[in-house]
């Protein structure tokens, strides 16, 4: 009875205050305190959002880190690679200086060392004929003097084509009178040479042997005389 009496009362006030009773449920629904369930609910809920919080600024700072930490280490790797590319080309260079020192510093063959080497290996070269000019027929000695005078006659020749290439035009022109007249009195001296076998055998074979002896010494005072 005391419940009922205390509900009435609290009804009679309430309309005096124009609050029904729906409102009044309303009203105790709004201000009902939270259950102990709910409570721990919304407190899981907040450290939840809190925990995930907490995760995006980490992995924010971590790339930050991260990006901050790879520029340092691309520009590191930038300029190791620039300096190794000038070491190579630094090496290239002097690598090329020193041939270029070595070409330089090398002895310098003159023509004339050239072309009396080229000679020596001529004279070297005929005694392969020793053999016939000693115990061969006539025939074998002309064959052995005819090669003989051959190779003379054009290793005379490249030394006086070499020399168009060294002397200067008044020089050459002395020159080549000077041979012209050298190879007249060639002939003449191996001509007279054969006169003393005339008639026989012998005298073709001098004739030869006169032409590749002279031959030879023209070469060496053609180098020796002119070329340097």
């Amino acid at each position: 009875m005391k419940k009922l009496g205390y509900m009435l009362a609290l009804s009679l006030f309430l309309a005096g205050c124009g609050v029904n009773d729906g409102e009044f449920d309303d009203t105790a629904k709004i201000t009902k305190p939270l259950s102990e369930k709910e409570a721990i609910q919304d407190s899981t809920d907040e450290e939840r959002q809190e925990a995930e919080s907490d995760k995006i600024n980490e992995t924010s700072t971590d790339s930050g880190i991260s990006e901050s930490s790879e520029k340092p280490a691309a520009e590191v790797k930038r300029k190791s690679s620039e300096q190794a590319s000038s070491v190579k080309e630094q090496a290239q260079k002097n690598e090329k200086i020193t041939s270029d020192v070595k070409k330089e510093s090398a002895p310098v063959k003159s023509e004339r060392s050239k072309y009396l080497n080229k000679l020596a290996n001529v004279k070297a070269s005929i005694s392969e004929f020793d053999k016939q000019l000693e115990g061969g027929t006539m025939a074998e000695m002309g064959q052995a003097y005819g090669e003989i005078f051959k190779r003379w006659d054009q290793e005379m020749n490249d030394i006086y084509g070499a020399l168009k290439n060294q002397l200067s035009v008044s020089e050459m022109n002395k020159l080549r009178a000077e041979q012209r007249n050298w190879l007249t009195y060639r002939d003449k001296t191996a001509k007279e040479a054969s006169m003393k076998y005339e008639g026989g055998t012998m005298a073709s074979l001098e004739y030869v042997a006169t032409q590749a002896r002279l031959t030879e010494e023209r070469s060496y005072e053609l180098v020796e005389a002119y070329m340097y």
